[in-house]
């Protein structure tokens, strides 16, 4: 056995009998006591051993007094016993006991050996290397390594540079390297930065105290919240309640008059009918034929006119049915399972950091494994590195110049059906359209400035013209063709599309920036007065489920999310901010903000929390930006021709901004 597989083996030991076996997560340092957390604390703790380096370097460089472990014979551990080390030899670099350092002493081969008491080991950062094991080579477990092979960034046993390194020009002995690396300064860079990453760490578990602390706050106000909602609830059932009440009371005293005055007429009819038959009775006695028949066609009129009274005001088929009737959405509310009726979910927004990259003294720890001298250090235990965030990396560019001797400046730009592209020319008053592969089709001159464009229908776009107060469809089937233009209110200079039949459009009304809504035939509805600016640079843009709606403002710079009956959701302003054009939002409805006074592009939360600013790669005067369908690659188009005549294509890279730490249903 190694030193290395018995180190390993007497940290997993150490592990299993100090910590406890269910739910324990951390265990405390074998050397300063501290607790520590193995990287994926669910596994089994026999294997958290595994998840850490043992390095006799770093071994070396702590305190040799804080480990209270006791080293044993390390030729007594071959026979399979263990007996407690009480000298060292510097030369064969082996832990001896009182019976092994008399033997050692007495050997013809051993007697000369520098041999030391354990306690002067303690004091030698140098020997307490030798002591702790040294560094053996990974093919000849035997041998300490000696070289370093920079070509493959190994170390390796004397042997192994004659075999396996034989070919290798730029083999050097630890010891050079080590100076080279003391010249050059390493181990105080990576003091420095591990100082960093612990000042950051420190920073970190503030910041997360705050966190918690806030999270605790909100999530103590949310039963409120319920109870709020019960009470508004309660409030509106019981005015509703009493409205039923007096409704009722009204419509029952309505009613009673009204039967009442039908038994009244009834009995009057009853009474009349009684009189007829006995007047029928008293004149069939007479002997007066002509009396008779006189009171006889009487009484049949009469009674042709009580049986028509009857039969339209006293029906017997009469029934009376009350009915409550409840709202239907109030219905569904208090039919609908208590799980359905809301949820309550947390999650969590963390803001890009730096990642600190390895320093050439990390690199120079590196150990084959199995004698691989090209393996690569297997990183799958830890996951993915959990400061890597998403950043924008430039994919490919649309090659758009002129034939001739024009300058395109493109203000906007959209994203058609099957990867179409369509560019807006401000210097030449243009329309561009570009197919999927990037080719140019088709040209058409606009009668003023366009300020921004939409895909309305599979083959119409419709066009802002702000100048002329009007907004121009054109169809795109074969070429750019015009079909019709609108007249609008606003001087329109953002619009996206709600639907085939309704835009959503912002622009100036005076000195007033206004967003609101337009149907393709012209009816206009304002919605929200936005804030006071002079300049026409503000664009809109829709989340996904077309219900919220994103305006951008120039200056003073900022963007506003609304919802579509024109309530403020947030408004959002950054310091690294300057002049707000372009809007878009990835899969995840993460809006980016672009900065043309600033050089940058912003990404911001679903809920307007800020969460990371993109500035390399982006050009100097960045102004409108479009993702696509996957949400993954966004196009950004250069506001300055002499700049550039290229539109850049971005693609996200890396792990997703937003992450989703739990619900709670």
């Amino acid at each position: 056995m190694s030193h290395r597989e018995n180190d390993t083996n007497c940290l997993k030991n150490h592990i299993v009998n100090t910590s406890p076996k269910e739910k324990g997560t951390t265990f405390n340092c074998p050397v300063c006591q501290r607790a520590a957390s193995p990287l994926t604390p669910r596994t089994p703790n026999e294997k958290w051993a595994e998840q850490f380096l043992l390095n006799p370097f770093f071994l070396a460089m702590s305190p040799m007094g804080k480990n209270k472990g006791d080293r044993f014979c390390d030729s007594c551990l071959y026979t399979g016993t263990s007996y407690k080390a009480k000298t060292f030899c510097t030369v064969c670099k082996e832990a001896l006991c009182t019976s092994c350092d008399k033997v050692h002493r007495k050997n013809k081969a051993t007697r000369n050996h520098n041999i030391l008491d354990i306690s002067q080991v303690s004091t030698d950062p140098e020997l307490a290397v030798s002591f702790s094991g040294g560094v053996t080579c990974s093919d000849h477990l035997d041998k300490d390594i000696e070289y370093y092979c920079k070509g493959h960034n190994v170390m390796c046993c004397h042997i192994c540079s004659f075999d396996k390194h034989k070919g290798c020009t730029d083999i050097l002995k630890i010891s050079d390297h080590v100076h080279e690396l003391l010249v050059q300064n390493e181990p105080q860079s990576a003091a420095d930065r591990m100082q960093q990453l612990e000042e950051h760490l420190f920073k970190y578990t503030e910041i997360n105290d705050a966190v918690l602390k806030k999270m605790e706050k909100e999530l103590d106000e949310m039963p409120k919240q319920i109870y709020d909602l019960r009470k508004k609830f309660n409030s509106a059932l019981a005015q509703l309640e009493k409205r039923i009440i007096i409704e009722k009371n009204a419509i029952l005293r309505e009613q009673t008059s009204l039967k009442n005055e039908e038994k009244r007429k009834c009995h009057f009819l009853i009474t009349a009918i009684r009189n007829s038959h006995r007047h029928l009775e008293a004149v069939s006695k007479c002997k007066k034929s002509a009396h008779v028949l006189i009171t006889l066609n009487k009484f049949f009129e009469q009674l042709d006119n009580y049986e028509k009274t009857v039969h339209e005001n006293f029906t017997e088929n009469v029934s009376v049915e009350a009915t409550l009737h409840i709202n239907e959405q109030l219905m569904v509310i208090a039919d609908m399972p208590e799980i359905q009726m809301g949820k309550l979910e947390v999650r969590e927004y963390r803001q890009s950091h730096q990642v600190v990259l390895p320093t050439k003294l990390q690199q120079m720890m590196r150990v084959p494994r199995n004698g691989d001298s090209n393996e690569q250090k297997d990183n799958s235990m830890y996951g993915p590195d959990p400061l890597k965030k998403c950043k924008p990396e430039i994919v490919s560019k649309i090659k758009t110049k002129y034939p001739d001797t024009r300058i395109p400046a493109y203000e906007e730009l959209s994203l058609l059906n099957d990867g179409k592209i369509m560019l807006l020319d401000s210097n030449t008053y243009r329309c561009r359209l570009y197919d999927s592969s990037h080719e140019h089709v088709a040209d058409y001159v606009l009668s003023s400035k366009p300020y921004d464009v939409c895909l309305v229908e599979a083959t119409k776009v419709a066009v802002a013209l702000p100048q002329e107060h009007k907004i121009q469809f054109l169809t795109i089937d074969k070429g750019i063709r015009p079909i019709r233009n609108i007249d609008t209110k606003l001087q329109c200079t953002g619009l996206a599309a709600l639907s085939r039949e309704q835009l959503a459009v912002c622009g100036l009304k005076g000195d007033k920036l206004c967003w609101g809504t337009m149907s393709v035939i012209g009816k206009e509805t304002l919605l929200s007065e936005i804030c006071s600016t002079i300049y026409y640079d503000s664009f809109l843009t829709l989340n996904s489920e077309k219900s919220r709606v994103y305006v951008s403002c120039f200056d003073p710079p900022a963007v506003y999310c609304y919802d579509l009956q024109g309530k403020l959701i947030f408004r959002y302003e950054n310091q690294s901010l300057d002049g707000a054009t372009g809007v878009g939002l990835d899969k995840e409805d993460n809006l980016y903000v672009v900065g043309s006074r600033s050089h940058n592009i912003l990404q911001v939360s679903p809920e307007g929390n800020h969460l990371q600013e993109f500035t390399t790669g982006i050009p100097k005067y960045p102004r409108a930006i479009c993702f696509d369908s996957s949400g993954q690659r966004f196009l950004l188009t250069n506001s300055n021709g002499q700049e550039s005549f290229d539109v850049d294509i971005f693609e996200m890279k890396g792990k997703p901004t937003l992450k989703t730490v739990f619900f709670l249903t």
